[in-house]
């Protein structure tokens, strides 16, 4: 364990859970009408073409789906508070990793 005893910041806490497919279309479709999105990035599967970063939130999380993206970062601002999420696709299917984001 690494210990700051100077330091008075924490860490974010950091969520996980197992989605299914029908959760991350529902997690898009809430982030859409509740959320001011920031930023979307994808990370290219491995023999996969690059993924196009301008398309926004629907191309990015459709080629996770697709299986052309591996992962999918999603930076948003909801209720005044930063958060970042990102989908990965598992062995079990996808996991979604959310935390607070600090900003500055």
């Amino acid at each position: 364990m690494i210990e700051n005893p100077q330091s008075d910041s924490q860490l974010p806490g950091v969520h996980s859970a197992d989605v299914d497919r029908a959760t991350i279309l529902e997690l898009v479709r809430d982030l859409q009408s509740c959320a001011r999105i920031e930023s979307v990035q994808a990370r290219a599967a491995v023999r996969a073409e690059p993924v196009n970063q301008s398309d926004g939130i629907e191309s990015a999380v459709q080629q996770l789906l697709s299986g052309a993206a591996s992962a999918v970062q999603i930076r948003y601002l909801y209720d005044d508070i930063h958060w970042t999420d990102t989908i990965m696709r598992v062995d079990s299917g996808y996991r979604m990793i959310r935390m607070q984001s600090q900003q500055s």
